[in-house]
């Protein structure tokens, strides 16, 4: 699972309400939590301060390479 899928759900959040609180729009959050596009650095800062250091620069990293590279985590 995409990191800020699991930030949001443990939230309760949409995904327009989890783009107001980052910056961004609810279209660009469904393209990084189905790994169609990476968040920018800028994006990357707005997501740590937006969820308070709860997903990080190294777990967006870590989401987006292949199953079997990732550890610690199961095939998706």
């Amino acid at each position: 699972m995409h990191p800020l899928t699991r930030w949001r759900a443990e939230r309760n959040l949409t995904r327009l309400e989890a783009a107001k609180l980052i910056g961004c729009k609810a279209g660009t959050i469904a393209d990084w939590e189905y790994r169609r596009r990476f968040p920018s650095s800028a994006s990357i800062t707005r997501i740590v301060r937006a969820t308070d250091g709860k997903v990080t620069a190294s777990d967006l990293h870590t989401s987006y390479r292949k199953p079997e590279q990732r550890q610690g985590e199961a095939a998706e």
